[in-house]
């Protein structure tokens, strides 16, 4: 009976050791929610270098983790803000890793909205005949309302670059 006591401290430590890694793990989502507000509040203000830090900061925690949505979200975040300081290179390159991860998630509203934003980046560089085919279709189970709302984000950013284009 001596030696019941030593798996209880064993246990308590291992529960503290527990408790430190879920107060890690928590941390890391507030910084990562964190980056991902500050990147959008950038964004809105047309302060894309600041956006593409906090974005950046995001996704290599995203990444740490190992968090395909995330990952997914902060490639195609980066992508948006590689467009809007004119970086079209660097943005195929976000978009692209974007595609991949939505693919593997088998997300199509998720991977037609990045066929889309590719197409027109490659509209904006002059190339629309090596814009990527754009046909996903959708099953009875795919969610709409998400559609809406990332194809109006994606009008909005077109509209931004556009005016920006036309300001240069």
């Amino acid at each position: 009976e001596a030696e019941a006591p030593a798996p209880k401290k064993e246990k308590a430590k291992t529960d503290k050791e527990e408790d430190k890694a879920g107060e890690q793990t928590a941390g890391a989502t507030e910084t990562i929610d964190e980056a991902l507000t500050s990147g959008e509040q950038y964004l809105s203000r047309g302060e894309y270098p600041k956006a593409h830090r906090q974005y950046q900061k995001a996704h290599k925690l995203l990444e740490e983790g190992g968090n395909e949505e995330g990952l997914a979200d902060s490639s195609e975040k980066l992508g948006i803000v590689s467009v809007m300081m004119g970086e079209y290179e660097q943005a195929l390159t976000h978009y692209q890793q974007a595609l991949d991860l939505r693919r593997s998630l088998k997300d199509k509203s998720g991977a037609a909205e990045i066929l889309r934003q590719l197409g027109m980046i490659h509209q904006l560089r002059g190339q629309a005949d090596q814009a990527p085919a754009t046909e996903v279709r959708y099953g009875p189970t795919d969610q709409h309302d998400g559609m809406v709302s990332r194809h109006a984000v994606g009008r909005r950013h077109e509209r931004k670059v556009a005016a920006h284009r036309m300001a240069d």
